[in-house]
């Protein structure tokens, strides 16, 4: 009997463990097939494809952010510096005589839909330098205001952020805003899906696997990807941890921290988020919005998003009685979806049918399930406050008393108008914070 090579003594182990794996990926195959797969009816939608603004075309991949915004680019009214911020360049390390304060958030802070002139960061900045305040020993303050807002960007996204640029930016105040993009849904949280990117490639390849799902259901464990409802992206009581992380981070550099709570516009349904549509056959899980223009039809797709998603005119799509009886029949057919119910508001106050505007506006505010989870997470802000664990400037109140419709671009982004108003708001509390240095 021939002598066993070194080749044979490291490939005879390895065939081994290979034979072993593959009869138990197909035991585990076997198993579940007998005992019946789960994975087909989990939900269906990922959210990288729904909620990642990697996409744009002023973002870029990041392996442990998702997206950040690309250095340097420039285009229309958008302009990023160096460090992947918009606006102008930053200066580092930070002059002497400089207050700077530092914006971190999401889309309202970074101004969509507005110029960089008309975002309360810039406006702030013009603001407080027109004050010409002096620090306690009798020099002026010359006020710096950065605006790190990314668009789509959630508290966990913004901690991890902040993290990674606390050096480089210097702040002696930072102004924190998030909560919108933390309450959507997702097959897995932000911290499932990005804590550890390498490991997450790995996983998603294993996760197909018969062994993984088998293992998994001995477990009693529900796999994310084999869940049959969705999560936030970010819980809410991730999102207290994040907030107070924040915090954190900023003492740690004697920095001083504000939060602000979002402004949402009132009476118009939030239908961007997934909602659970039952069928006779299955449950699934679709943004309200996609639903209504399936059910309404295509042609009316473009009304319906330019209503709901950038406050366009729904007139002459409520004008025509086919669809006043459709919406009505929808009601009836999905009584628990807002959107039906305040669409059929919208067709009686085009009609001129008086009575049935505020029944059905109510309706469709007592239903808006989204609004009201939404609302949990500023109400987390809220708690936070009265504990003194955080300061807080409540935006949310200060717009919801505001009957202007002219202070949001939609549901959530404000107008010029309506970034002045928060800017105003900030300086009332900044200036006193600024005073103490």
């Amino acid at each position: 009997m021939g002598r066993i090579t070194i080749r044979q003594k490291v490939w005879l182990p390895l065939v081994s463990i290979l034979l072993i794996l593959a009869l138990l990926e197909g035991g585990a195959a076997l198993l579940l097939k007998v005992g019946g797969d789960q994975s087909s009816s989990g939900v269906r939608f990922e959210v990288q494809e729904v909620w990642n603004h990697g996409g744009n075309s002023f973002h870029k991949p990041d392996p442990t952010l998702a997206w950040v915004a690309k250095p340097g680019f420039t285009g229309g009214e958008i302009r990023i510096n160096q460090l992947g911020f918009r606006g102008g360049e930053v200066t580092s390390p930070k002059p002497e005589g400089v207050y700077r304060i530092v914006l971190l958030g999401n889309s309202v802070t970074f101004g969509y839909g507005v110029s960089e002139e008309a975002t309360y960061g810039a406006v702030l900045s013009r603001d407080l330098n027109a004050q010409r305040t002096q620090f306690t020993d009798g020099t002026e303050k010359q006020i710096e205001v950065i605006n790190a807002g990314v668009i789509g960007y959630t508290s966990w996204q913004g901690r991890l952020l902040l993290e990674r640029s606390m050096a480089i930016l210097e702040p002696d105040l930072i102004v924190v805003t998030f909560g919108y993009n933390d309450h959507h849904s997702a097959v897995e949280s932000d911290a499932e899906r990005y804590v550890n990117p390498h490991y997450h490639a790995v996983l998603n390849a294993f996760r197909q696997r018969s062994l993984y799902k088998y293992i998994h259901r001995l477990r009693g464990h529900q796999d994310p990807k084999l869940r049959t409802e969705p999560v936030a992206r970010v819980s809410l009581s991730e999102f207290k941890d994040n907030l107070l992380a924040i915090q954190t981070q900023a003492a740690e550099v004697g920095a001083d921290c504000l939060f602000i709570s979002p402004a949402l516009r009132e009476g118009l349904p939030l239908v961007e988020n997934f909602s659970a549509i039952d069928f006779a056959d299955r449950r699934v899980w679709m943004r309200q919005i996609d639903f209504a223009i399936g059910c309404l039809g295509m042609e009316y797709k473009d009304q319906l998003l330019g209503h709901f998603i950038k406050s366009g005119s729904i007139d002459s799509f409520c004008e025509i009685d086919e669809n006043f009886s459709n919406l009505i029949e929808l009601t009836r057919q999905y009584p628990d979806l807002p959107i039906f119910h305040y669409l059929v508001a919208q067709c009686c106050r085009v009609k001129g049918v008086e009575e049935g505007i505020a029944p059905k506006l109510a309706e469709a505010g007592r239903l808006d399930q989204e609004r009201t989870e939404l609302t949990a997470y500023f109400d987390t802000m809220r708690e936070l406050a009265c504990t003194n664990q955080i300061s807080l400037v409540d935006i949310t109140n200060a717009f919801s008393q505001s009957v202007e419709d002219s202070l949001f671009l939609d549901v959530i982004h404000p107008t010029a108008k309506g970034h002045r108003l928060i800017a105003d708001l900030l300086a009332e509390r900044i200036v006193p914070v600024i005073n103490r240095r």
